[in-house]
């Protein structure tokens, strides 16, 4: 391979592949511009040659001017147009699997996107919140002019956080994904994984609560739990299903994660109450095709700070995990 570029590998090894001349052509790092409006060929090289550059600067962080003013003329495209179509290119790829949508966590693609179109909208104002972003980064999302302050966030005395501090939450997702590789027992990994999120993210409880179909109804149950919980309050969080307008099943019915303020009204059922009091609730439903099976159910205590954006995500991915090994085991039985 000495003396060989990797543009030259990729498309020996495409050619090897038998893909098509027109992928093997659309390798070209530095094509020329069409002949003319029927170049089709010239076209796809461009499109290809724009599309790989423009998601690298993206994910580099990079200002996308020069690459737009090189190809905007060629493909009729504005800036804006660009980052449009790469937000509809993550969605739509997000909608494919679990394993891509982690993929695109881990390039922090959303927030590299947002920042892209703050950019856009405000260059000044986007300069300054990326200086303020990389002095806090590793910390709790700040709170804002004006934002709500908890009552109690002067005077209550709160113990610290069950954060790990030897563990990163990606030294976690790298365990749960290992994991994921090879053979495991599923209940050992829900257990790994809810560590992954009472210590690398940080709650006081989290739990895995699975539905239960018994002759008369559907119930929410209890299965695993750490944090300020015993395994008898495990077995005592149950929830029926029944259509009703408490949160948890509509959460379920959604499929849609929903974080609950402290003690809202009439969001959970009474025989819940006294569990969720004084605590800012998070819900994560573990949904297969659409069809919900389980859900991770989280808290923090009030007067913690509230989950930023960055925290959400990876409980998220941590949720994906759970979807992701039920698959593959549902996959191996089959």
């Amino acid at each position: 391979l000495e003396g060989l570029t990797f543009d030259q590998i990729g498309v020996e090894v495409a050619t090897f592949w038998n893909l098509s001349d027109k992928v093997c052509a659309a390798m070209n790092p530095n094509p020329s511009e069409p002949q003319n409006t029927y170049d089709t060929l010239g076209y796809l090289k461009n499109v290809a040659n724009f599309s790989n550059k423009l998601i690298e600067y993206v994910c580099d962080e990079r200002d996308i001017g020069g690459l737009i003013r090189q190809f905007g003329e060629v493909l009729s495209l504005s800036t804006e147009e660009a980052v449009e179509r790469v937000n509809r290119t993550v969605d739509a790829s997000e909608d494919i699997s679990e394993s891509i949508r982690y993929g695109l966590s881990k390039l922090k693609m959303r927030s590299r996107l947002r920042g892209l179109e703050e950019a856009i909208k405000d260059p000044k104002a986007a300069r300054k919140k990326k200086a303020q972003s990389e002095k806090a980064e590793g910390g709790e999302e700040p709170v804002r002019a004006g934002g709500e302050v908890p009552e109690e966030q002067g005077i209550q005395e709160l113990d610290e956080l069950p954060v790990s501090p030897d563990k990163s939450i990606n030294d976690f997702i790298h365990d749960i994904t290992e994991t994921l590789m090879g053979p495991f027992n599923l209940n050992d990994f829900y257990i790994n994984l809810l560590e992954g999120l009472y210590r690398g993210i940080g709650f006081d409880r989290v739990l895995l609560a699975v539905i239960s179909v018994q002759p008369t109804r559907r119930v929410l149950v209890g299965r695993f739990g750490l944090g300020d919980i015993d395994p008898a309050g495990i077995a005592r969080f149950e929830h029926d299903l029944a259509p009703s307008e408490y949160i948890i099943p509509k959460s379920l019915k959604t499929c849609k994660d929903m974080a609950i303020p402290p003690n809202a009204p009439d969001a959970f059922p009474e025989s819940l109450k006294f569990f969720v009091k004084d605590r800012t609730v998070y819900l994560f439903p573990i949904c297969l095709d659409d069809k919900p099976i389980g859900l991770i159910y989280l808290d923090r205590k009030k007067g913690r700070p509230k989950l930023d954006s960055n925290r959400i995500k990876a409980t998220r991915l941590f949720r994906d995990f759970a979807v992701m090994a039920i698959r593959k085991l549902r996959s191996r039985k089959q």
